[in-house]
C-alpha cells in the first residue's frame, strides 16, 4: 500500500516538474527570444509608402503593417495564417491654401457688405430719429403736465432722498428733466407759426442733448474709477486662485527629488533604448525644411541620432526649398528583458513610486468628483 502512494505521488511530483519547466521555458523564450522587425520606407517620385513586418520565434506569432499615403492594415498572424485585420483610419487631408485673387475678391465683398450694413443702419437711425421728434411735439403738453405734477410730488423728500442716490440715477433723473423741459419748449414754439420757430426748437433740442450727455459723462466719470478698482481686484483674486491651485497641483512634479528622479529616469530610457538600436539601416534621407538654419540644425540632430551609419545609410539636406524624399530599409530586435529590467529598475526607486501614488490618488478623486457631477446633472 505504501508503494502504491509513493508511485502516485512520485507521478505527481514529474508531472509537476515538466509543467514547471514548460513554464520556465516559455518564461525565458519570451524574455531572452528577440522580436525581429524590418521596416520598409518609400517617397520619392510616388506618394508615400511604408511596410513593416514584425516576428517573434520563428515567426510563430507575427504581425504585418502596410501603408499608403494616408491609411493602411495591420494583420496578425499565428503560424502563417491570419488572425485578425485592423484598418488605420484616413488621415484628414491639409487645406490647400487660397490664392491671392480669391483673398481680395472676399476682402471686397466683405467691405462692400460693411458699408450697406453702415448705411442701412444710418438711415434707420436718422428715421427713428425724426418719428421721435414727431412724436414729442404732438404728445409734449401731456408729458409738461405729467412732468410738473411728479415734480411736485417729488419735492418735499428729495433732499433726504438724494442723500444716498448713486451717479447713474442722477444722470437718469436729469435726462428725463432735461427731455421734458426740451418737449416743452417744443410746445410753446409749435404754438407759433414760421420757420423761426422750427430752427430755435431745432437749435434747443441739439443744445439740450449736448448737455445731457455732458452731464452723464461727468457722472459716469466719478464711478470710473471705483469700476476700475473692482476689476482689477477681481482679475488679481482669479489670477492668485488659479496660481495657487496650479502650484498645489504640480508642487510633486517640480521639487528637486523629482528632478533628480527624472534624471534618473533618462538613463534608464538610454539604456533601454541603446537595446533596441537598430542592426541594419540602408538607404538615404533627403530633407529641407525651407529654412537654411532649421534644415542645418535637424540634419545636426540626425547624425547626433544615427552616428554609426555613414558607410550604409545618407543623409542629404536641401537648403533652398521644403522636401522630403527617403528609400529606407532598415531592421533590428528587441528583447523583453530589457524593458523588464527598465520596468524593475523603476519600481525599486522610492521617489517614483510615491510620485505614481499621487496620480493614482489625484486620479480617483477626479473620477469621485466627475461622477458627483453626473449625478447632480440627472
Amino acid at each position: 500500500m505504501v508503494h502504491i502512494i509513493l508511485a502516485i505521488l512520485r507521478i505527481i511530483g514529474i508531472i509537476l516538474l515538466i509543467v514547471l519547466g514548460i513554464a520556465a521555458a516559455l518564461i525565458l523564450l519570451v524574455l531572452f527570444w528577440p522580436v525581429e522587425y524590418q521596416i520598409h520606407l518609400r517617397k520619392e517620385d510616388q506618394p508615400f509608402e511604408a511596410e513593416g513586418r514584425a516576428g517573434w520565434l520563428f515567426h510563430l506569432l507575427s504581425a504585418d503593417v502596410q501603408i499608403r499615403e494616408r491609411t493602411g492594415t495591420i494583420t496578425l498572424k499565428v503560424f502563417g495564417r491570419r488572425l485578425k485585420t485592423f484598418r488605420i483610419p484616413e488621415g484628414r487631408k491639409a487645406e490647400k491654401p487660397r490664392s491671392q485673387k480669391a483673398s481680395r475678391t472676399e476682402t471686397v465683398t466683405r467691405s462692400q457688405e460693411a458699408s450697406r450694413a453702415e448705411t442701412e443702419k444710418t438711415r434707420s437711425q436718422t428715421t427713428s430719429e425724426t418719428g421721435t421728434q414727431t412724436r414729442k411735439v404732438q404728445t409734449g403738453r401731456q408729458t409738461s403736465r405729467e412732468t410738473s405734477t411728479a415734480g411736485q410730488k417729488t419735492k418735499p423728500g428729495g433732499k433726504a432722498a438724494s442723500a444716498g442716490i448713486s451717479p447713474r440715477r442722477w444722470a437718469g433723473r436729469i435726462r428725463r428733466t432735461v427731455s421734458s423741459a426740451v418737449s416743452a419748449a417744443g410746445n410753446i414754439l409749435a404754438g407759433v407759426s414760421g420757420a423761426a420757430a422750427g430752427i430755435a426748437a431745432r437749435t434747443i433740442q441739439k443744445a439740450a442733448k449736448g448737455l445731457v450727455t455732458a452731464m452723464v459723462f461727468a457722472f459716469r466719470m466719478q464711478e470710473l474709477p471705483s469700476d476700475i478698482g473692482d476689476i482689477a481686484d477681481s482679475f488679481h483674486d482669479h489670477v492668485d486662485a488659479k496660481i495657487g491651485s496650479f502650484r498645489r497641483k504640480a508642487g510633486p512634479f517640480v521639487s528637486p527629488e523629482a528632478f533628480s528622479l527624472y534624471g534618473r529616469i533618462m538613463r534608464h530610457l538610454g539604456r533601454l533604448l541603446h537595446s533596441f538600436r537598430l542592426r541594419r539601416l540602408e538607404g538615404y534621407l533627403l530633407v529641407g525644411t525651407g529654412k537654411p538654419d532649421r534644415t542645418g540644425e535637424l540634419i545636426g540632430l540626425l547624425c547626433m541620432i544615427l552616428p554609426d551609419t555613414a558607410g550604409t545609410y545618407e543623409l542629404r539636406a536641401d537648403f533652398y526649398q521644403a522636401t522630403l524624399k527617403t528609400r529606407t530599409d532598415a531592421a533590428g530586435h528587441i528583447r523583453m528583458n530589457h524593458v523588464l529590467m527598465f520596468l524593475i529598475r523603476l519600481l525599486k526607486d522610492k521617489e517614483f513610486r510615491k510620485l505614481l501614488a499621487h496620480v493614482r490618488r489625484k486620479g480617483k478623486e477626479g473620477s469621485k468628483g466627475r461622477s458627483a457631477k453626473k449625478r447632480k446633472r440627472k
